[in-house]
C-alpha cells in the first residue's frame, strides 16, 4: 500500500478526482464513492486511448469491459471528470461533450440517477436525458463544448423518413457506451 496508493502523487489524484460525492443540492442522502483498483487504472488508461483517438482522428478511444455490478456507471463518471478537467490543455479535447449512448430504457434511468446529480463532480455542464434523435442533434448544434447527454442506441437507427446522415462536426464529441 505504501508504494501503490500512498505514493504522493497517487494518493494526490485519488484524493482529488476519484471521490465522487453527489452534487451539494442532494446532500441530505450524501454518500461518497471512492474508486477501486480497475476503476483507476482502467480509467487512466481510457483517457490516454481518447487523447490518443482524438490527436490522430481514429474515433477508437478504448473499451472497458465489466460484470454486472463491477461499477462501470462509476467508471464513466471518473472518467468523464478526467476528460473535462484534465485534458482543457489538449486543444483537440478542450471541454468535451459527452454523449452516454445505451441499449435499454434501465441502463438509461440507471444513468440518469447518477449523472443527474453529478454536475458538479463532472464539470460539463448540463446533464440531460435525451428524448429524440432531433433534440440530439439541437443539443449537440447549440453548444460548441461541455454538456452529458444520455440517449439510447435506438436514437441511432437510419429509418426511411428519417436518414441520421452526420449528427455534429466536432471533435470533442466523446461517445461512452454501456
Amino acid at each position: 500500500m505504501i508504494n501503490g496508493v500512498y505514493e504522493p502523487s497517487r494518493f494526490i489524484e485519488i484524493f482529488r478526482d476519484y471521490i465522487y460525492f453527489q452534487d451539494s443540492v442532494y446532500d441530505e442522502e450524501e454518500k461518497e464513492i471512492v474508486c477501486r483498483y480497475p476503476q483507476f487504472f482502467a480509467t487512466r488508461l481510457l483517457k490516454q486511448s481518447i487523447i490518443k483517438s482524438v490527436k490522430e482522428k481514429s474515433g477508437k478511444g478504448g473499451t472497458y469491459f465489466g460484470a454486472t455490478g463491477c461499477g462501470k456507471t462509476y467508471t464513466m463518471a471518473f472518467l468523464a471528470r478526467q476528460l473535462a478537467l484534465r485534458c482543457d490543455d489538449i486543444k483537440e479535447i478542450g471541454s468535451p461533450t459527452i454523449i452516454l449512448i445505451v441499449d435499454r430504457e434501465d441502463l438509461q434511468k440507471q444513468g440518469a440517477k447518477l449523472f443527474t446529480k453529478s454536475k458538479e463532480f463532472l464539470n460539463l455542464g448540463e446533464v440531460s436525458v435525451v428524448k429524440s434523435r432531433k433534440e440530439l442533434k439541437e443539443g449537440l448544434k447549440t453548444r460548441t463544448s461541455g454538456g452529458f447527454y444520455i440517449c439510447t442506441i435506438q436514437k441511432f437507427c437510419d429509418r426511411k423518413d428519417d436518414v441520421i446522415g452526420l449528427i455534429n462536426e466536432r471533435n470533442n464529441i466523446i461517445c461512452f457506451s454501456d
